[in-house]
């Protein structure tokens, strides 16, 4: 490893670099909101000497040198801990040393480096490439044609951003000359960083419409992906939450299916049934301890999940009937409720007395498609309906007060979720619309569409419920799972 070098060396202590970067700003053509990313590091510092050595890439260096192979002969050598890059004697052939990461988890990447030439290069005659390529070395831009005179030492970083996927790949490669005597171009610690979204960057929806489709969205990449499918096929009273851990998921459709998802292995368990079978109405929340459960299909029952034990306990009925339009909300104090049924009763429920107690009617009847979400000021709700209406709930008033419409009406599947600092929603109604709404300036914002159409049981959720202050880990039951530059030729 080089001693001139002037960059920090830390990278190489860790053996996969992970490390939180606050708030980083990504140019987005719809201003999505700046993110929280987890920032990785892809490290080479030539130390081992060989074309193997580093942390994080998909496979060695790959040389290109017609006058010998390996580290230590030829155009391409690793010299003292540095890439060391020439075209002694002229080959024609533009050695050069490529080589691929992974970034398809991605959301920005940048490229960085140390370099230095020899004393005899020459400039505006010596010249060195340094290209990427997002097809495993099909096809090359351009980044810098690094043109500098003898003597020079320097450091490059370059947005690659634009080359995220699963075999981006870098090149440095001799662009002209570099072929007579002391003229040589050295590289070191060449180190791609790339930020990954966290859990609070990262939204969870059930489709409905009698599938068993289960997408994610990354706010950071403004687009969806679909994971493993939910056990069984998910209508009326479809609905989601979570611990901060796990989402857990009711299927609706008049049954007593409940499951839980492992976000880190993408697969699915299946938890105890329900007390009684949920369909129209059916809701879910999640208040820090306990999850919370309406079972609508014209009923009032209400029950409480525990989390460690698997087990359900039933609780005081809600005052009244609850079908379309259902929904559950918790501030981490109490559980408040809608029961919809073309009604515009609310209801706060208290989790000490195991009481409810009837608050300010909604400003609109609540049908299918109503949906709560909260803060720990006020709690938000589409009215559905096939109306666009959406309310805010101030709980030390009880009062409500109207919003800004959503941008379109919304029906069954309607549902809302908030991250801390955006409201996210669906309108439903077989439509693909996915919206965020800026508390601060009562507006929506129209975002990527589902992957398909959001209908009966669609519903959403953050890993991390935001109105929770903090969200310990949760115990896991014992169950089975169910299964624009200038482009170059190469």
């Amino acid at each position: 490893m080089s001693s001139r070098r002037p960059v920090a060396l830390f990278v190489l202590s860790f053996v996969f670099l992970l490390i939180v970067v606050g708030w980083a700003s990504i140019a987005k053509a719809d201003s999505l909101k700046a993110p929280l990313l987890s920032t990785v590091g892809v490290t080479d510092d030539f130390s081992s000497g060989d074309f193997s050595g580093g942390v994080g890439w998909n496979g060695d260096w790959i040389e290109n040198d017609a006058d010998g192979t390996g580290p230590t002969t030829g155009n391409v050598q690793i010299v003292s801990g540095e890439l060391r890059l020439d075209d002694q004697p002229d080959t024609g052939t533009q050695p050069s040393a490529a080589r691929e990461v992974d970034l398809s988890s991605a959301v920005t990447a940048t490229l960085r480096f140390d370099f230095r030439t020899s004393s005899g290069v020459e400039i505006d005659a010596d010249k060195i490439a340094v290209d990427v390529s997002m097809d495993g070395g099909a096809n090359y831009d351009v980044l810098e044609i690094i043109n500098v005179a003898g003597g020079t030492t320097g450091s490059k970083s370059y947005d690659i951003t634009n080359y995220i996927s699963a075999n981006t790949r870098i090149r440095f490669r001799v662009y002209a000359l570099y072929g007579g005597p002391d003229e040589y171009f050295y590289a070191d610690n060449v180190v791609i960083e790339y930020g990954v979204s966290g859990p609070e960057d990262l939204i969870y929806a059930l489709r409905g419409e009698g599938v068993k489709d289960f997408y994610r969205y990354d706010k950071n990449s403004n687009s969806w992906i679909s994971l493993a499918d939910v056990p069984s096929i998910v209508q009326e009273g479809g609905a989601l939450t979570s611990d901060g851990t796990y989402i857990y998921a009711l299927a609706g459709k008049d049954t007593s299916s409940f499951y839980r998802y492992d976000i880190a292995s993408d697969t699915w368990t299946t938890l105890a049934n329900t007390p009684g079978n949920i369909k129209e109405g059916g809701a879910l929340t999640y208040d820090g301890n306990y999850i919370y459960a309406l079972q609508g299909n014209d009923t009032s029952g209400f029950y409480r999940y525990d989390i460690g034990t698997d087990t359900w306990m039933t609780l005081a009925n809600i005052p009244g009937l609850v079908k379309e339009g259902g929904a559950l909300v918790s501030d981490g104090v109490y559980v408040y409720a809608l029961r919809g049924r073309d009604t515009r009763d609310f209801y706060r429920y208290d989790i000490a007395s195991d009481a409810w107690t009837s608050l300010a009617d909604t400003p609109g009847n609540i049908k299918y498609g109503g949906a709560l979400t909260a803060d720990r000021t006020y709690i938000y709700a589409l009215q559905g309906n096939g109306t666009a209406n959406f309310y805010r709930y101030d709980i030390a008033t009880d009062t409500w007060s109207t919003l800004a419409n959503v941008p379109d009406i919304v029906y069954q599947g309607g549902a809302l979720t908030f991250d801390g600092s955006y409201i996210y929603a669906f309108n439903g109604g077989e439509s693909q619309y996915f919206y965020r709404y800026d508390i601060g300036a009562n507006s929506w914002t129209t975002l990527a569409n589902a992957p398909n159409p959001i209908e009966w049981g669609g519903a959403l959720s953050l890993q991390i419920p935001a109105y929770l202050p903090t969200v310990s880990p949760t115990p896991t039951p014992t169950n089975t799972p169910t299964a624009t530059p200038t482009a170059t030729n190469t």
